[in-house]
């Protein structure tokens, strides 16, 4: 049993698995009562009188709510990374490593100057969807009877997210302007200027390909080229982001999904204060 485990692990690209199984343990350890509650939580104002310099990093990936809500907020997160890592980026990932570090930077700024909220994982994985978005947006996305296209996923994320909680709008809005930073530096300026061609910030500094290498691994995902229907969204999972609940999310094996929603491929605990939820 053990080497199935490893075997399963193993299938995982590195960054995506070091992204999941860090969520998840955090979530596991709290519930547990071995870490605290705020353990992966940040605030800038005491980050270096502390020196928890984990914070910045936890506060991406921290999901909160109930066990099934969290989990399926992990599963998500799987998904989007996965696709990015193996898919877009084909495998190198050094070149994921990169996106992952300047959409990072691009929210902490974004957040202490703005927002000053304690989590990032709504900014976070409103920076994912959009990725995926753009590499699948002709995919058809159901939220419960109704299903359009994908291109209009972010649009329905976010007035969702305004319903159900205007302050929420902010971190979505936030993670979008990060992920199109990071995507009009890489594909539409290249093209607009291609005697310029492609910006460099947008490729990884030479010490990402020494640690991580420059070749293609053999990670493959089947996000987005499968013809089968995504999982729904379980019973009990409204907050699949370990946030405010009803955000509809492409993804799954073709794409995720969240809060009853589903995608199909077509060829291609809370904490109180200022109005933020855990895990936001």
């Amino acid at each position: 049993m053990p080497n199935v485990y490893n075997e399963f692990l193993k299938q995982i690209p590195p960054v995506t698995r070091l992204l999941t199984i860090t969520s998840v343990s955090v979530f596991v350890l709290s519930r547990l009562g071995f870490l605290s509650p705020y353990f992966p939580y940040n605030q800038w104002s005491t980050l270096f009188q502390t020196w928890e310099l984990w914070r910045p990093f936890t506060a991406l990936i921290a999901i909160q709510g109930n066990a099934i809500g969290a989990f399926y907020t992990a599963y998500q997160m799987y998904n989007y990374s996965n696709d990015m890592e193996a898919n877009h980026y084909g495998g190198i990932t050094a070149k994921y490593a990169w996106w992952l570090t300047f959409v990072s930077v691009f929210i902490w700024v974004g957040d202490y100057l703005l927002i000053n909220s304690p989590f990032y994982t709504r900014a976070f994985m409103m920076a994912l969807t959009y990725a995926w978005v753009q590499d699948h947006k002709y995919n058809q996305v159901s939220f419960y009877f109704v299903s359009f296209s994908a291109k209009f996923l972010l649009p329905v994320n976010l007035f969702i997210s305004l319903l159900d909680d205007p302050s929420d709008l902010y971190p979505c809005i936030l993670g979008i302007v990060a992920a199109h930073t990071f995507y009009y530096l890489e594909t539409i300026y290249p093209t607009v200027y291609p005697t310029h061609g492609k910006f460099r910030i947008v490729e990884p500094p030479q010490l990402y390909y020494t640690l991580l290498g420059t070749e293609s691994s053999a990670y493959t995902s089947n996000i987005g080229s499968s013809s089968r229907g995504a999982p729904t969204n379980p019973a009990g999972a409204a907050n699949a982001w370990g946030m405010g609940g009803g955000n509809v999310l492409g993804g799954g094996d073709t794409g995720a999904t969240t809060t009853g929603a589903s995608v199909r491929s077509e060829g291609s605990g809370s904490f109180s204060g200022r109005g933020q939820r855990l895990g936001t």
